[in-house]
């Protein structure tokens, strides 16, 4: 049965439910519409459920902001606790995600709201409010279209210097299970073992765990669907800490490339390796949505469509037209995307602190790079990595070759490989380096053969394996075949493999 009075409301309509309270559409005494949410009757004997309550009311009332819902009065009335604030005319993101999806521009604008939002009630007279609820269902439109983000009842006020709080000082695991960060469900993440043990209370809970929760909306605003599912706590437990979810490289065709790279530092379950704020986020994004060309001037070679002679022994292959990089891609070009993604991490041989690649190595290959990491730096550029068929026509040319400039067996001259020579390392690419002008492809790719490994798309073993061509310092005269390929584990990151890219015609 509706009520039809509280305090000084008229109520008019019930418009929601959820299990702390009931929420009514009202008309004040001076026929304003408002929202009333009210206490359930049989909480209002608990006390935590009633201090929860309040205390959102009185978090709320000291935020405003275009974003946030506004309260207008916390009160009582016959043994009732409960909130009046701004009635918002639309429906809430949760809603609206059952009939439609989102053009990347529109998602972006609704994020950079939220995140605004967010950062607002953590910065405000250092207030230091971390939400923990956040997901579309919390997200609610008003009458201009204008996103709202309510329902604060899990809301974390952070006192003191240290503005993290850890599991134990929230007495309880609180959020909604397909939108919380792992550090919400645990704290230290062990991936080693099969047995999926999960150690708990080491990380804390911080800005960074509504930063991992907006990543999840954003997901779900561009696909209409949960990226997390699962129909117990535990399934979303491992989903969430252990089962870290293949993020697709490509999305609908206006979303820019390098968005995986992103959502993968959005979603990383370590929270170090994590944006440490929404606005952090929202500035990745919005670095992505430049132009390509406003952030990288990659050499390309073109590559026309047809067919070619592939592999050992020979067959005739077919290719489309193609873009690939001209040089393997270099410590300098990799620092470009290491100084617009300041939260990637950089090559174990970098300097951690600086973040910059080694001095005097800017044309070096890039390596001690997994397949990930080449795959992100190619989004970014607008690319990819390349396929084996395109990465050996590159190298080899149409007509099937055993190396890049020909048959002809290798010496020292003509590439970076083992030789007669133990102690070889990774060298310099440059169009004035020797080796690099005899190293030439029939299109004139450079270093395809030798110095560092290549990444290329293809796996195996369940995509666990990555492919690797060309060879390497390491590598003998049969090494450095063009036709010749290894499989390597892909997320493992060593000093003889580097990467190129692919552009589509």
């Amino acid at each position: 049965m509706i009520m039809k009075q509280i305090g000084n409301y008229t109520i008019i309509e019930s418009v929601d439910k959820g299990g702390f309270g009931h929420v009514y559409k009202a008309k004040s005494g001076k026929g304003e519409l408002v929202a009333i949410k009210v206490l359930k009757p049989e909480l209002t004997s608990d006390d935590d459920a009633a201090r929860r309550f309040i205390d959102e009311g009185v978090l709320l009332m000291g935020l405003n902001h275009p974003n946030i819902v506004t309260v207008i009065k916390i009160d009582e009335w016959q043994g009732l606790l409960y909130i009046a604030m701004e009635f918002l005319e639309g429906q809430s993101l949760a809603k609206r995600l059952k009939d439609v999806t989102y053009t990347w521009d529109k998602a972006l604008e609704i994020v950079r709201q939220i995140a605004n939002a967010l950062d607002y009630a953590y910065n405000h007279k250092n207030q230091c409010v971390i939400h923990r609820d956040l997901k579309p269902a919390n997200i609610v439109f008003d009458a201009k279209d204008v996103p709202n983000l309510v329902d604060f009842g899990f809301a974390k006020k952070v006192v003191g210097g240290d503005k993290t709080v850890s599991i134990m000082q929230t007495h309880a695991i609180k959020g909604t299970w397909g939108y919380m960060a792992p550090e919400t469900w645990s704290s230290e993440v062990s991936e080693a073992g099969a047995d999926r043990k999960v150690k708990l209370s080491k990380q804390k809970i911080g800005r960074h765990t509504d930063v991992y929760s907006l990543a999840c909306v954003l997901i779900e605003m561009l696909t209409g669907s949960p990226h997390f599912t699962g129909n117990s706590m535990e399934d979303f437990l491992l989903k969430h800490v252990l089962e870290r979810p293949d993020l697709p490289d490509h999305w609908q065709t206006d979303v820019p490339p390098g968005f995986t790279s992103v959502l993968e530092k959005g979603l990383a379950p370590l929270v170090h390796d994590r944006y440490q704020t929404a606005d952090e986020f929202v500035a990745a994004l919005d670095e992505i949505s430049k132009p390509i060309e406003e952030r990288v001037d990659t050499n390309w070679v073109r590559i026309p469509a047809g067919t070619f002679l592939y592999g050992a022994p020979l067959l005739r292959k077919e290719t489309g037209a193609y873009k690939i990089s001209k040089l393997p891609i270099t410590n300098a070009k990799y620092q470009e995307f290491i100084d617009a993604t300041p939260n990637y991490k950089v090559p174990t041989h970098w300097d951690n602190a600086t973040r910059k690649h080694p001095i005097n190595q800017e044309n070096f290959p890039v390596v001690n790079i997994s397949y990930k990491d080449a795959s992100a730096y190619c989004s970014w550029v607008g690319g990819r990595l390349p396929t084996a068929l395109e990465w050996e026509k590159a190298c080899r040319g149409l007509e099937g070759a055993l190396y890049p400039w020909g048959d002809t067996p290798p010496i020292e001259e003509d590439c970076n490989f083992k030789g007669k020579a133990s102690n070889r390392k990774t060298v310099s690419i440059s169009d004035s380096q020797d080796h690099s002008q005899r190293n030439l492809s029939p299109f004139g790719c450079i270093d395809m053969v030798g110095n560092v490994y290549e990444w290329c798309q293809d796996t195996a073993l369940g995509k666990v394996l990555g492919m690797i061509k060309g060879g390497s310092f390491q590598s003998n005269t049969t090494g450095v075949l063009a036709s010749g390929y290894m499989w390597h584990v892909k997320n493992m990151r060593t000093n003889y493999i580097g990467f190129r890219c692919v552009k589509d015609i």
